[in-house]
């Protein structure tokens, strides 16, 4: 099962590579990155600070951006292609497809995660005088540089795209700076929000067109995004039934606010809440509504007539 679930996946990480996806969506956060960097040349003394901030905005943003586009087209292009068919033909249940499908997402995302919080974390390294920081970009740039312009490269290709992972891996390992650890920690949730959206986004996917599911999986960010404010509306200025419906989709939808948190928490200057407990429930929280969403994922897709 394992093989066919990692064989999914990545024809779907594929499929994200060759689309140009990874390559648009991490132009996109570099633009992001420059932005920070212009906005840090205004700000006095806090250039590094404002950079993380503004790349960790532009990273999760943009993260979810990715999920969405790649999670609502992927499903839809199999099916319309009728490549599904064959797929399934191979042995392979349709809920190993589903989550195949939602590993190579996630796969992606782990990718285009890692280049895009070492890159913002250069970009600051740079503006602070970091030597390390510049060996980072070029561990970034270089190879991911490389395997996106190389169509010789074939097989080899997503090993250019792993390499941010080692170097992100290098910098956890051997750098011990509070900012960095705030930003890395930030990065880490937004990542992992994203995960979560996948599998909204896959969910929708098995029962609607990419349009809807798009809107769909926004709808849910948004309003999972403003969960706290829903379950906490003024009685005096909304009616019964708006106070009703707010607090239902804040306990019925994700609450995303789960991912957000201030950055004296990330930074670890708040007493009450330990940084690594809030990374933990945040991934077990991410765990507990993918299995729900996949699960409801593959029951959908089994019941589909995909002919």
């Amino acid at each position: 099962m394992m093989r066919r679930l990692i064989a999914v996946a990545y024809v779907t990480l594929l499929e994200a590579i060759r689309s140009k996806l990874l390559l648009a969506i991490g132009l996109v956060h570099a633009a992001g990155t420059a932005y920070a960097a212009l906005l840090a040349a205004l700000s006095l003394g806090q250039e590094a600070r404002v950079i993380a901030d503004v790349g960790l905005a532009s990273l999760s943003l943009v993260s979810i951006a990715l999920v969405v586009v790649h999670g609502a087209t992927s499903v839809d292009l199999d099916l319309r292609r009728k490549a599904v068919l064959t797929v399934l033909t191979r042995a392979l249940h349709r809920s190993e497809w589903i989550i195949g499908k939602y590993l190579g997402i996630v796969a992606a995302l782990a990718l285009f995660g890692a280049s895009g919080a070492a890159l913002t974390l250069a970009v600051a390294g740079f503006v602070e005088g970091s030597s390390s920081r510049a060996a980072l970009a070029l561990a970034v740039l270089v190879p991911g540089a490389v395997a996106a312009l190389s169509p010789r490269l074939g097989r080899a290709a997503p090993l250019g795209y792993a390499m941010p992972l080692v170097a992100l891996t290098a910098v956890v390992l051997l750098d011990h700076d509070p900012g960095t650890a705030a930003s890395l920690r930030g990065a880490g949730l937004a990542m992992t929000e994203a995960m979560l959206v996948a599998a909204v986004a896959l969910f929708f996917a098995t029962f609607s067109g990419p349009i809807p599911t798009g809107i769909f999986t926004l709808g849910v960010v948004l309003v999972g995004r403003s969960a706290d404010t829903l379950a906490k509306l003024p009685p005096k200025t909304f009616p019964e039934s708006v106070l009703l419906l707010g607090r239902v989709l804040a306990k019925a939808l994700p609450n995303l606010h789960v991912f957000t948190p201030p950055r004296s928490v990330l930074a670890g200057l708040d007493p009450l809440l330990e940084p690594r407990a809030l990374l933990t429930q945040g991934a077990a929280y991410t765990f507990v509504w993918a299995v729900v969403l996949l699960a409801g994922s593959a029951l959908v897709i089994d019941r589909r007539d995909l002919g």
